[in-house]
């Protein structure tokens, strides 16, 4: 074999496992940017802000079953609001804009969503939430993981997070 196949060859080995590896995602990415007026339902897009602004920082730590865990930062603003349900007029706390960022990850290839709507919290209708979505991706050799976790934001200030097989911790 020649000289140039073989660096060919080592060329090709060492591009296709950097490939095949997860490249994981920067402190200060934006996973997430959401505010009220994304949404499409109807009685969302009309509500009424009827104060003021709230803002409010947390921060989540998520710890999967495998490998390292992942911080996100959460900036969210909350504000009352006054919005149409089934033909009547509901004054409530709600989430009005999200962002959700990497503070620290060293395992994980991210990304974020946020579900379509507000919903209000079951028990306390007083309440909206907001339910965003991490995935995240991690590939190393013979190991190929993807999870996620949700974020539920709401109306009255606190961030919950939920997935299966996590440990979290929220502060702020």
């Amino acid at each position: 074999m020649s000289d140039v196949v073989r660096v060919m060859v080592a060329l090709f080995v060492v591009a296709s496992w950097a490939c095949t590896r997860t490249h994981p995602t920067a402190s200060g990415t934006e996973l997430v940017r959401w505010d009220k007026t994304m949404e499409t339902e109807p009685p969302v897009l009309a509500a009424k802000e009827v104060g003021a602004r709230t803002s409010k920082d947390v921060v989540v730590v998520a710890e999967p079953n495998v490998k390292g865990p992942v911080t996100i930062k959460v900036h969210f603003e909350t504000a009352p609001i006054e919005v149409m349900w089934d033909g009547e007029t509901e004054r409530t706390s709600s989430p009005v804009a999200a962002r959700l960022a990497v503070e620290a990850d060293d395992d994980w290839s991210l990304s974020g969503e946020c579900a379509e709507g507000l919903h209000r919290h079951f028990g306390q209708p007083e309440r909206m939430i907001k339910t965003c979505r991490v995935v995240m991706k991690h590939i190393d050799g013979s190991l190929h993981a993807t999870t996620s976790f949700a974020l539920d934001i709401a109306g009255d200030g606190t961030v919950k997070a939920d997935g299966i097989d996590f440990k979290f911790t929220v502060s702020g």
